[in-house]
Formats: structure tokens, sequence, C-alpha cells
């Protein structure tokens, strides 16, 4: 089986390695290679692996050979790629680090990511395509919705619901039972206190709303998902 890393660059390179890792202990890939439709990358190697635009990996690869993992940490591409890559037949891949702690009881679908020295408890449900960077932690019944991304050293306390789309920056905490709602936006080291709409960008202690998301945008740099 082939993993093809979608996305070839910082994070890119960050979740090759959690692959390595994996691959250590549990030998689920025979190569590995980047995916990157950014034509400055196209045909070059990275680590001495090759970069390739989707279009020609689907013409080398078929879906019975290779499965994807998506290495993009903006929320709204992370779900465009997710829907090009389903859409074509190829299934997405599970990672989680040899170091996580992962509940007998933790529900994970596929194309989840999950990092170094993360906490996730009993009855946690990690949507599809969520990407929890390391050490990050999430109570018992807590949920994380589709395509969004937690990052490093975030804390989400017991029976908290996370939304589709939604980034939540570094050191935050989120408090129990609280409901983040779809395409929000939480600034780094911000703590939420109560539950969020649809479509917001909040940060500070207690975490207050600054302004819509309506460019859905974490980074601002350009989209390339075609």
């Amino acid at each position: 089986m082939i993993l093809g890393v979608y996305g070839a660059g910082g994070l890119g390179r960050e979740v090759y390695e959690l692959a390595l890792d994996v691959n250590k202990i549990e030998k689920k890939w025979d190569e590995f290679l980047f995916i990157d439709d950014a034509e400055e990358l196209s045909g070059t190697e990275i680590y001495g692996l090759s970069v390739m635009k989707f279009d020609d990996f689907k013409g080398k690869y078929s879906t019975e050979k290779a499965e994807i993992v998506i290495a993009v940490g903006e929320p709204r591409i992370r779900a465009l790629l997710r829907e090009k890559i389903k859409d074509e037949g190829y299934s997405l891949g599970i990672l989680v680090h040899p170091l996580t702690r992962l509940s007998r009881w933790a529900r994970i679908e596929e194309g989840a990511i999950i990092t170094y020295g993360c906490n996730v408890s009993c009855d946690t449900h990690v949507k599809s395509n969520a990407f929890l960077q390391p050490s990050c932690g999430l109570g018992h019944d807590t949920c994380v919705g589709e395509d969004s991304v937690i990052s490093a050293c975030v804390r989400i306390a017991g029976g908290a619901t996370v939304g589709e789309r939604v980034y939540v920056g570094m050191n935050a905490a989120v408090k129990e039972g609280t409901t983040i709602g779809n395409d929000v936006i939480i600034g780094m080291a911000s703590v939420v206190h109560n539950s969020i709409a649809d479509g917001l960008i909040v940060m500070g202690n207690p975490a207050r709303p600054m302004r819509k998301n309506e460019n859905h945008r974490v980074f601002g740099h350009p989209e390339k998902t075609k």
C-alpha cells in the first residue's frame, strides 16, 4: 500500500515523519510520496520522496493500491481536498502517533491525524479528516467535527462539541459542555467559557467575538486545490 501525503509544505513534512513513526509499529505502507498541485513543486523531491500533482497521482496509482492523508492546516481547504479525494474513490488513511494516549473507547474516523503526545479520552469522537496537533487533550465525550484543526497544547474539556472546519489556536482552553459552531476560529491562548455560534472569530479570556469569519481563512495563503 502507498501513502500519499497531500501537501508538501512544513505540515506535510511533519505528517510524513508521523507516518514513518506509525509505520515502525504497524508497517501499514510500503511506499510514501507527496502530492501537491503547486507548479513549482511538481517533479521535485522532498526528503527523497517524489512530489506530484493529484492528476498525475491518479494516473499512476489506483484506488486499490493507495490511500491519502491531508497535510494542510487550513480547515476549509482540508474540506475541499477531502471532497476531491473521495470523489475520485480514494480512501483517507488514519495516523495516530504511537505515543498518543488513545482510549479504547474513542471513535476515530478515516482521514483523522493525531500527533505526538495527545490525550484522547473515553467516548470521544474524532470525525473524518480532523487534525490534532501535538500535546492537545480531549476530555471524555468530546466530539471534534470534520476537517477541524486542534492546535498544539489545546485543552478541550469533557462533553464539548467542536463543529466542522473549526480552527483552535495553540494553548487555547475550552470549558466542559461547550458547543463550538461550524467555521469558527479561536485565537491562540483564548479561554472559551461559553458556546460559540457558527462563523465567528473569537479570542481572549474570556473569548469574545471579534468579527465574522467571512474569508474562511486562518493563514491567508492562496488556495491550491485544483
